[in-house]
């Protein structure tokens, strides 16, 4: 490999001189310590482009093989140059996280490079360079430590033939970290390894984040995790943001066919209850609720399988940074066994979907939009004893289905012959606490629900049939009697 020192303005002649100029200077081009490191598989030349801002180091070949902005002499470059020719993009972002991460906690210095697949030789190479992070499935993470410092991490895989295919790593934090920090820092290598190989799986992508949920609470104050995928790419999935702090949680994620995941919580004002048991009893409700919805709604296998995925994780964010309702010990463990022992949330998915039959033609299509949450609203007063609490969870199902008019027939809409499914669902139960002298007055249950299903049969878009199949449930439960 040789070096060469040479001004923006004399960076053509030099890359044709390159390869003369190579045999001249080798051994001065390479140190004592680069025997150490493994060397890349095909032979480059080495460029120092000469500046008053800056000195980039390019790599270019001089036979067929990939360029790098720095000479790849470390394992990250390695890494990178093993990744490169992998099929799915889990595979192409593999182990790269995780190396990122203990890069700055071992060393605490940043790190960036660029690998380019195909230079163009009549091209510019730094515009390449950075036209490789243009257009390319990105994996972004940034932290934010209580001593106030920010760490970004950026991953970029372009796979465009028609862009600048390659990969694109960096890491650096806006100051030094503390021992604590890199610690905290190293211990999360793992946990993004298995994100990102899980978001970039080939086909629908796996939801793997306890590894990031479960960060070091005292060393960060935060993490943002994003993702974002360009058309074309072998995994449905579109894109992806996670946000982690001590006020609010959030996941937000796109599929292909519409589909849209978001699982907001709140703890801030909830009372957690500390018994596992009756935690897990309130997430098995709410995903046999989910189910029977997808039953009901023909919604997408892989968006159902996301969304109970992504809904349940998390919820099994540790219960540990969740703050108490302020009010006495013993009137909030008699409290705590009334609610669902979940933290306050938002949750929803919803998309598009086909289905086909043994002959590929699509016999259903539609759409499903579902909703859940929960609310808890508490009011004590530490001068009278008194408490107003009420929980409130209400899910909502509003969708379609277009069939076809013949069982495993092709659906005909274009000439207006279908049969056609709508549905909207809504169901509410609310928790009424009462307390006076720190006693507790007053413990009920209020639940309503209600279903409408409307099926119309269309014939040269002329409504043939319509009928409507409603259903209604309520009921009450004082709570009083279970303490």
């Amino acid at each position: 490999m040789t070096s060469l020192h040479i001004t923006p303005s004399a960076l053509p002649s030099a890359l044709a001189s390159a390869a003369v100029t190579a045999r001249a200077q080798a051994a001065q081009a390479v140190s004592a310590q680069d025997t150490a490191v493994p060397q890349p598989a095909t032979p480059s030349t080495v460029l120092e482009i000469s500046s008053v801002k800056a000195m980039p180091t390019y790599t270019v070949p001089t036979s067929s093989g990939p360029a790098w902005a720095t000479a790849p002499r470390d394992a990250i470059s390695a890494r990178m140059e093993s990744n490169r020719s992998l099929g799915s993009l889990g595979g192409q972002w593999g182990k790269l996280g995780g190396m990122l991460l203990s890069q700055l906690s071992g060393s605490g210095t940043s790190y960036r490079q660029t690998l380019l697949s195909r230079p163009d030789a009549t091209r510019d190479l730094g515009i390449q360079m950075e036209g490789v992070r243009f257009g390319a499935a990105t994996a972004s993470l940034e932290i934010t430590t209580r001593s106030g410092q920010k760490v970004q991490l950026q991953i970029a895989v372009n796979s465009s033939p028609q862009g600048n295919p390659g990969l694109h790593v960096q890491i650096e934090s806006s100051g030094p970290l503390s021992d604590a920090e890199r610690k905290a820092l190293a211990a999360l290598s793992e946990g993004l390894d298995r994100a990102l190989s899980g978001l970039g799986r080939e086909g629908s992508p796996k939801i793997d984040l306890s590894g990031l949920m479960d960060y070091d609470r005292k060393a960060f104050a935060g993490l943002n995790l994003s993702v974002s995928v360009p058309e074309g790419s072998n995994t449905r999935l579109q894109a992806l943001h996670l946000r982690l702090d001590d006020q609010r949680q959030s996941l937000e994620l796109k599929t292909d066919m519409g589909g849209n995941i978001a699982v907001h919580l709140n703890p801030a004002a909830t009372l957690v209850s500390a018994d596992p048991g009756q935690k897990q009893a309130a997430l098995n409700q709410h995903l046999q609720n989910i189910g029977a919805a997808a039953q009901r709604s023909r919604a997408d296998a892989d968006l159902v399988a996301l969304f109970t995925s992504s809904f349940t994780q998390m919820h099994g964010i540790p219960a540990s940074a969740v703050p108490q309702t302020l009010m006495p010990a013993a009137l909030g463990s008699q409290v705590a066994p009334l609610l669902s022992g979940l933290a306050d949330f938002e949750a929803s998915f919803s998309g598009d979907f086909q289905r086909t039959n043994r002959w590929g033609m699509v016999t259903e299509q539609g759409h499903t939009d579902y909703r859940v949450g929960q609310r808890t609203d508490s009011r004590y007063r530490a001068d009278t004893g008194s408490l107003a609490l009420e929980q409130t969870v209400h899910t909502a199902l509003d969708g379609h289905i277009a069939k076809a008019l013949l069982p495993d027939g092709m659906l005909d809409m274009q000439n207006g012959n279908y049969e056609l499914h709508t549905f909207s669902d809504r169901q509410t139960t609310r928790t009424h606490i009462a307390a006076e002298d720190d006693v507790l007055t007053q413990a009920v249950q209020m639940h309503d629900a209600q279903q409408l299903l409307t099926v119309q049969k269309f014939v040269e878009n002329h409504l043939q049939e319509q009928h409507q199949r409603p259903h209604q449930e309520q009921w009450v439960k004082q709570l009083l009697a279970t303490l």
